[in-house]
């Protein structure tokens, strides 16, 4: 099992934290690191002499992804803690991502089925209702329809399932992006022939008119300005039938089209056609469909993000490689 969670201390407080791992009679694996001045260091772990590990990965803008793994032996009652502040200072670090991976021997060696949710002792855990950009209060939403999966991850269904009731402006000042994780189970017969299944279109009046997700019921994913004739701008990626793909598009700094995806043995490549589009904002007001609610696409997403400026090819590669176990890839 592999236990991991994102963690970003405070600038000026001292910490320890630790993840520990064990059954009613034995230790498996901890580790406890010290937090000062928002950077940490290790300074115990045990365990690890029995095959089990542990390790910190800085993954930028002061976040690190503390991990332990380990085995179970025999004792099928295993437990894990967390000891957010050892020093007993009170709380003073944010935490994120919480996750317990299991080794699968029915899958490719180091793929792990991952996404397992950690459940809290004594209640469940509960399908969202609503979403919300943690980068401003006001930028909340409303889930209809879509199922929560239990792995982590929402379902589409591309009949009456969308996320709306939220406006986010992206200027194009420094170019934009849009970032995430889609799946599609099946676009031959989910998706609906002849037209666009929309993740979502351009609100703003005026130009530039952009849309984006998969016309037909084929494998390709695309992202254009309908304003400049002949699909000038358009950018594409190849999907492949219910694989994990990383998708990252939108504007350069400079004006121009991109997008990023990832293939199934966790390449990234990056299509540019170096056409710069139409000088105007882009408004999203809903996803997996058009701005009206129409258009809807069908799939399965496990995290989307808005970003209003350009993000720059080595942040998405890190942003991939931050997040792409809990899918497989």
């Amino acid at each position: 099992y592999t236990l991991s969670v994102y963690q970003k201390g405070y600038d000026d407080t001292y910490t320890r934290f630790g993840m520990w791992s064990y059954d009613d009679s034995d230790w498996y694996a901890y580790s406890e690191w010290n937090w000062v001045n928002g950077s940490p260091t290790e300074y115990a772990t045990t365990g690890i002499s029995n095959g089990e590990s542990s390790s910190i990965i800085d993954v930028g803008d002061g976040w690190y992804r503390t991990i332990i793994t380990f085995t179970t032996g025999s004792n099928t009652n295993c437990k894990i803690e967390f000891h957010p502040d050892r020093n007993g200072n009170g709380l003073s670090t944010y935490f994120w991502g919480i996750q317990l991976e299991k080794v699968d021997e029915d899958l490719p060696a180091g793929v792990t089925d991952a996404g397992r949710y950690i459940r809290t002792y004594g209640s469940a855990i509960t399908a969202p209702t609503t979403v919300k950009n943690l980068s401003s209060s006001s930028y909340t939403g409303t889930i209809n329809g879509a199922t929560f999966n239990s792995a982590g991850y929402m379902e589409f269904d591309g009949v009456d399932d969308r996320l709306s009731n939220f406006d986010v402006l992206l200027s194009q000042t420094n170019g934009w992006t849009c970032e995430l994780w889609f799946r599609a189970p099946d676009p031959v017969n989910q998706n609906t022939a002849s037209t666009w299944n929309y993740l979502f279109t351009d609100a703003e009046p005026g130009g530039p008119f952009w849309e984006c997700g998969m016309y037909n019921n084929s494998y390709t994913f695309t992202m254009k300005d309908n304003s400049i004739p002949s699909n000038q701008t358009a950018v594409e990626f190849i999907l492949t039938q219910n694989q994990w793909h990383y998708l990252a598009f939108g504007l350069t700094s400079t004006g121009e089209t991109f997008l990023t995806g990832s293939d199934a043995s966790g390449n990234l490549s990056t299509d540019l056609p170096g056409v710069a589009a139409t000088s105007g904002a882009c408004r999203v007001v809903s996803l997996f469909s058009n701005n009206a609610g129409n258009n809807l696409l069908p799939g399965h997403c496990g995290e989307i993000r808005l970003y209003d400026r350009e993000i720059t090819l080595a942040e998405r590669t890190q942003n991939f490689n931050a997040t792409r176990a809990k899918y497989g890839v």
